[in-house]
């Protein structure tokens, strides 16, 4: 058959096939990415079970293309393709499965295709592609975080309703941790990745359902946990105010191995004349607290 057709076929079959992802998970930063990919190889010598093979690295090649495209601008693909390409060459360290959707042999243009359901990581070559000097500083690498606490407080509590209460310790975990530079997993991510019956569980303390949801909105690490409000009574030295304690205790998971980084539980008493107010800062106290205790070794750690 004429080259210029069989070229003319190929580039048509993959113009058609570009590359669908189908996860829930399908952002350049997640640890798991799911794609459906497409890929080509001729027959040479009758040899199907070759050409087959080929294809299917096509199919992986092209699948770690679409990411690392997904990634970077334009203007740094072409800029730094050569560096690139030896990404491209070992695709295959950077999936973790992969699956048969269709495969079909085109007798008239002896070209042998298949169609994959591609799992791969995009943390990783994302990671990789950060090590190269002329990329770094246009990658963000920072770690991200994924925090979920139940808390009950004196006014009210986000076990039945997740969404509309947003907890008092949760906020100012995150302000906390956003401050030294981390990335938390806001609570908009959170709904348009993570189904609502896993967020639930996660509240209930399912450890697997944590890191579920860790790693579907693309979290590193996964920190859950319980916080309770409690009115103690009259402050023993002024009768006229009131103790408040907050109890805040914390499990911190890493999403990629499921390994349990660390747990802590930590509490402070609060006197103050406002109920309110008195909550909050007891909150906030214990926030203080167990970060600077439990989180910031374990998110701060080199």
């Amino acid at each position: 058959m004429n080259y210029l057709v069989k070229i003319t076929v190929l580039l048509a079959a993959i113009l058609l096939s570009s590359g669908k992802i189908t996860s829930v998970q399908a952002q350049e930063d997640s640890f798991i990415n799911t794609i459906e990919m497409g890929g080509f190889a001729e027959v040479v010598d009758n040899d199907r079970a070759l050409a087959k093979e080929s294809a299917v690295k096509d199919a992986i090649r092209r699948a770690v293309e679409k990411t690392v495209e997904s990634i970077l601008s334009p203007g740094l693909l072409l800029n730094n393709y050569a560096w690139i390409s030896s990404v491209y060459s070992n695709s295959e360290d950077y999936i973790h499965s992969y699956s048969f959707l269709s495969e079909s042999f085109d007798e008239e243009y002896n070209i042998y295709s298949v169609t994959l359901k591609i799992t791969l990581y995009p943390a990783y070559i994302k990671s990789l592609l950060a090590s190269q000097e002329t990329l770094k500083e246009n990658i963000d690498t920072r770690q991200k975080i994924l925090i979920i606490i139940k808390e009950r407080g004196l006014f009210s509590s986000n076990i039945d309703d997740f969404w509309e209460y947003i907890p008092i310790s949760e906020m100012f975990l995150v302000q906390k941790i956003e401050s030294e530079g981390l990335n938390v997993v806001d609570r908009n991510t959170l709904m348009d990745k993570v189904d609502e019956t896993l967020i639930q569980k996660t509240i209930k303390g399912d450890v697997q359902a944590a890191i579920q949801a860790g790693l579907l909105s693309s979290a590193q690490i996964v920190i859950i946990g319980n916080a309770v409000a409690r009115d103690r009574g009259s402050n023993p030295e002024n009768p006229n105010i009131r103790n408040y304690q907050a109890n805040i205790s914390l499990k911190a998971y890493q999403t990629k191995t499921g390994k349990i980084l660390g747990a802590r539980s930590e509490f402070v008493t609060i006197a103050n004349d406002n109920k309110e107010v008195g909550e909050l800062n007891a909150f906030m106290a214990a926030g203080e607290k167990i970060y600077d205790s439990f989180l910031a070794n374990i998110l701060l750690k080199d």
